[in-house]
């Protein structure tokens, strides 16, 4: 279970919010 290229959650997660905050 998970996204390739998505080695961790919280870094998809944060980056996800980071790109969403932008």
């Amino acid at each position: 279970s998970g996204t390739p290229g998505c080695y961790r959650q919280a870094v998809c997660i944060g980056s996800a919010l980071n790109i969403t905050a932008k």
